[in-house]
């Protein structure tokens, strides 16, 4: 049962977790029904059964929704008021609940980012490790920050949420559209009731925006046009705003004498969402038997698509550029003839590929036992010292991999305290906030050393990358393993040459000798005349 007038306690990820009894009379939900499923599921059902719990969950005016953190997590309260209210907690139930997914935003009193729950529901891309501390309109790239920091203001110090603001980003380079969210401030206070910051909880309404403002801009093309849909009409007020290098084919498209013309792309300026591209075309229709023959445009919004197949092009010529590092890498690593060329093979690339921003490579000394370490220029060479000269035994991640061939992927110290609590204030550990580590053997093999790819944000590494990451690490080893077999043959050539050469005395009176060894075969050096 909740404590306290608790009603109903909800999670950051919108799964009820407790569900008292006077809930169950108030919402329509026993504890059975409700407690584990989402918010949004229960809402999706109460409007799918209108005549049973719908009505009763919309007329649930008597209760207080506001968010508490605590500990590290965000937790939803959902009180028993002691008044009847206008029914503005449950519009912000809904606010926050009706819509998957929902990204969640903790800010501190001077509305820095300090906590994110944003799978996909955020208000931006760029990495988490990136934004905390950062001041959230920062963060978030918005159109108008001093506008968002007022309102955000204003709630912290009322404890008034607002709802369902509409705001807009900063236009992101190659992206056609500006990203749009449907943005709920909440003021956020601990178990103890003092407040602490605040709540944004963000959707992403970007299609149902701009799905808006192309029906809004179509029928603003209809509204100027009247009821005379001539073709001609429709070029006068298309053309001011056509972009100057489409506007040839609008004139082929405007003389076109085809029943029906083909379709032709035209770059169409709005006056508030920049460039929107239209697909046009022309049809001759006779009006009834006999009548007049007229002709129609007919007009597309295409900026969607096209936006999708820009993306899809950059993805796929990312992708390209990708598999062509990837197999210039391999290739390198193949024809690598020596340790300090596998060095620097590795060093001038393994990070750039995996999208880290450093680069350590540690290789097993046979001799003692210990390893060496290099680096780029990503990482501190005094944490690539404290590598250097660690033995196989240490109970540290990177001497385990080796030893063991098992790889270590360690996305932020959370982790690492937790997996490697003896590990704490190792100066290499502390100086990165992720860290790969792949062995250059796989599992059962002569240790040999191993690679390391640094972050400075959290990362995840994906199973793909994984495998990657493990087939070029395993490559690498096979390359060191050659060059290695190949050097110990030369060293072993050049002694049983020098046994096998005739021994000159220093001088022999009245004559001068001379001696050239021509060998038989190019490579060991052994055998000829």
């Amino acid at each position: 049962m909740p404590s306290g007038d608790v009603l109903v306690l909800i999670d950051e990820g919108g799964r009820v977790v407790e569900w008292g009894r006077p809930a169950e009379e108030l919402l329509g939900w026993s504890a059975e029904e409700a407690v584990g499923r989402s918010v949004t599921a229960l809402m999706s059902e109460a409007a799918a059964d209108g005549e049973r719990k719908s009505d009763r969950f919309s007329d649930a005016a008597a209760v207080l929704v506001k968010p508490v953190l605590q500990g590290t997590s965000v937790m939803w309260h959902v009180l028993a008021a002691g008044d009847a209210l206008s029914g503005q907690d449950v519009a912000i139930l809904k606010a926050v609940f009706a819509h998957s997914p929902v990204g969640l935003h903790v800010l501190d009193s001077q509305l820095r980012v300090v906590r994110m729950s944003t799978a996909t529901g955020g208000l931006h891309d760029a990495p988490v490790g990136h934004l905390l501390g950062k001041h959230f309109t920062e963060a978030c790239e918005l159109a108008d920050p001093e506008e968002e920091a007022a309102v955000a203001q204003r709630v912290l110090e009322s404890g008034v949420p607002v709802v369902n603001r509409i705001v807009r980003h900063i236009k992101a380079p190659g992206q056609p559209t500006r990203r749009i969210h449907s943005v709920s401030y909440f003021r956020l206070e601990d178990s103890h009731g003092d407040v602490v910051g605040l709540v944004a909880s963000t959707v992403d309404v970007t299609e149902r925006e701009n799905a808006q403002n192309r029906l809004a801009l179509l029928d603003a093309v209809r509204t100027r046009v009247g009821h005379r849909l001539s073709v001609m009409d429709v070029c006068r007020e298309l053309v001011r705003r056509v972009h100057p290098d489409d506007r040839k084919a609008l004139g082929r498209l405007v003389r076109s004498t085809a029943a029906r013309s083909p379709w032709i792309s035209l770059r169409f300026r709005t006056e508030n969402e920049g460039w929107h591209h239209m697909a046009c075309q022309t049809r001759r229709i006779q009006l009834g038997y006999g009548g007049p023959e007229q002709v129609f445009g007919v007009i597309r919004d295409e900026t969607q698509l096209e936006a999708h197949r820009q993306k899809a092009l950059a993805t796929l010529a990312a992708e390209r550029q990708r598999a062509d590092e990837i197999a210039d890498f391999s290739a390198a690593l193949i024809t690598a003839a020596s340790e300090q060329e596998l060095r620097q093979v590795v060093l001038t690339r393994v990070a750039a590929t995996f999208g880290g921003t450093g680069a350590v490579l540690t290789l097993l000394d046979d001799e003692t036992g210990l390893l060496r370490a290099s680096s780029d220029a990503g990482v501190d060479p005094r944490q690539s010292d404290s590598m250097e000269g660690l033995s196989l035994d240490d109970p540290q991640p990177l001497p385990y991999a080796i030893r063991t061939g098992t790889p270590q992927f360690i996305p932020n110290h959370e982790e690492l305290i937790r997996d490697w609590p003896q590990a704490v204030g190792i100066p290499y550990l502390d100086s990165f906030i992720a860290i790969s580590i792949t062995p250059l053997s796989p599992v059962g093999d002569q240790p040999l050393g191993a690679w390391a790819v640094t972050y400075d944000s959290e990362h995840h590494s994906p199973p793909d990358e994984r495998a990657l990451m493990s087939t070029l690490a395993d490559l690498a080893g096979q390359a060191l393993k050659r060059i290695r077999l190949q050097q110990a043959r030369v060293e072993l050539a050049t002694a049983l040459q020098q046994h096998m050469l005739p021994t000159l005395p220093d001088h022999l009176p009245g004559l001068e000798v001379a001696a050239r060894y021509q060998p038989s075969r190019d490579g060991l050096d052994i055998g000829g005349d």
